[in-house]
């Protein structure tokens, strides 16, 4: 409805999509267009006094539809920097994705971008007012996806045969879910070295939660995606939770040719230990523990160096003198 030019004859599905392209209209052209009628039958909308502007729509008899049967194109007025139809109904409606996006927006930024854009001033207050009205909005919507999920899975067994798929409810409340995409599974299976990585980060929403992923090392050496998990907390009971599904996915029940790499967080070695006794389990070296005796900056230069060495003797030397120092043999 941005460019929205109206005419005589014109048609709209109903009243409140009218006044709603109406409404825009007047904030993108910067107009104070108030309604003068507003009822069940005909809306008329006219401009500030002394302006011909005038446009006025009523019920067709024939069909349920609301149809403009007058209307002046003509304004007399200047444009003005205030404009009533700026509502924080509307603000909120209109800047959605961005508050969604970034829920922090101060109000001070969310006011300028206003003026920037719409060219109309506005309170500190109806900001405010717009930013907590598309909260509620996003929060609902965001709670209504969760009625989804089981649509949303059987979408993918019926679009991924092979797929595997865990939706765990208690008291028909979502507890934690895990997807291995049988695309991802058999890709991994079939060009991928037996090493997993693993790793689990905060979800930064409403109801919080876990994500937890697997992935591997495909023959370019970037990240092939295995499985990932969605669960309450990140725990022992979280991680063998979710090793034992894709353990089960993968016949992973010879453990001895599998690597594992992780970061030590809450659970995982324990987890790796119990499911997988015969599997190396390396860690990240970015989580390494640092000794007392030696400061994280002396000791990051040598780690990089063994890092990124590509044969033993490149970084023996270097990481060979500091090992009396660090009592680790």
């Amino acid at each position: 409805m941005k460019d929205l030019e109206f005419q005589v004859g014109m048609r709209f599905q109903s009243f409140n999509e009218l006044k709603e392209a109406i409404r825009q209209y007047s904030i993108n052209n910067r107009f104070k267009i108030k309604f003068a009628k507003n009822d069940k039958r005909r809306v008329r909308a006219v401009c500030k006094e002394g302006c011909d502007w005038f446009i006025y729509a009523t019920v067709m008899q024939s069909e349920p539809t609301v149809q403009v049967k007058s209307y002046q194109p003509k304004h007399q007025c200047s444009k003005d920097f205030v404009n009533k139809q700026v509502t924080s109904t509307w603000l909120a409606k209109h800047y959605l994705e961005r508050i969604k996006y970034d829920p922090s927006w101060k109000l001070h930024a969310f006011q300028d971008v206003i003026k920037s854009e719409l060219c109309v001033n506005v309170s500190i207050a109806k900001c405010f007012r717009a930013k907590r009205r598309a909260l509620k909005i996003i929060e609902v919507i965001d709670t209504e996806q969760y009625d989804k999920l089981s649509d949303y899975c059987a979408e993918i067994r019926k679009t991924n045969p092979g797929s595997r798929l865990m939706l765990n409810l208690s008291n028909l409340i979502f507890q934690r879910m895990f997807i291995c995409l049988d695309a991802c599974k058999k890709g991994f299976q079939a060009g991928c070295r037996p090493i997993i990585s693993v790793d689990g980060c905060f979800l930064k929403g409403k109801y919080h939660g876990r994500l937890l992923v697997a992935v591997g090392i495909d023959a370019n050496d970037c990240i092939f995606p295995i499985a990932y998990a969605i669960v309450e907390v990140e725990s022992t009971d979280t991680w063998s939770w979710f090793f034992q599904l894709l353990a089960e996915e993968l016949n992973i029940w010879n453990s001895y040719t599998w690597t594992f790499m992780s970061d030590r967080q809450k659970g995982l070695i324990q987890s790796v230990e119990t499911l997988f006794p015969n599997a190396d389990h390396r860690f990240c070296v970015r989580r390494r523990p640092t000794p007392k005796t030696v400061s994280k900056e002396e000791l990051a230069q040598p780690a990089h160096e063994a890092q990124s060495a590509q044969q033993p003797s490149i970084c023996t030397p270097s990481i060979s003198r500091w090992m009396p120092n660090i009592n680790l043999v």
